[in-house]
């Protein structure tokens, strides 16, 4: 048995870093191995959205990446955020329409790649305070139950 001073080597596990910005990018490592990245902006996107509009490819940065705000409103992620926090319910909605696609993002890594724990960075991780609660309301709906995956906010 180990003394409580010794130290023990971290589990053996895949982590996964999202950052959110104009572009969407994925960075995994496993313990000891070197962090592979990859943009996810081209992939395609099947939201309600997408396929309401016959003929236009949505791609996932479309809907997860920053520019979703301009798309739907003209304006910058960091205008509707300010927006917002002054009790614009426009804002509001949008931010909310964002979340929940980043919660199906979000469980859809889960289930593919069974991940110990995911962080969430970038400019768009600035303003989870208005997208956090509907991405994780999505998320448990999209998995079907309760997610034991931590997110983490950086």
């Amino acid at each position: 048995m180990k003394s409580p001073t010794s130290r023990q080597k971290p589990s053996k596990g895949l982590s996964l870093v999202l950052e959110l910005g104009q572009d969407v990018k994925l960075t995994s490592q496993t313990t000891g191995s070197k962090p592979i990245t990859a943009a996810l902006n081209m992939l395609v996107a099947n939201f309600q959205e997408a396929l309401d509009v016959p003929h236009e490819s949505y791609l996932l940065k479309d809907f997860c990446g920053s520019d979703f705000f301009k798309r739907k409103s003209g304006l910058s992620a960091e205008t509707i955020y300010h927006k917002t926090q002054e009790g614009d319910p426009e804002g509001a909605e949008l931010f909310v329409e964002y979340g929940s696609h980043l919660g199906a993002l979000v469980a859809n890594l889960e289930r593919l790649l069974q991940p110990t724990d995911i962080t969430i960075k970038g400019p768009m991780a600035k303003t989870f305070d208005a997208w956090g609660h509907a991405m994780g309301k999505a998320r448990k709906q999209h998995l079907g139950k309760k997610p034991s995956v931590k997110i983490t906010i950086a």
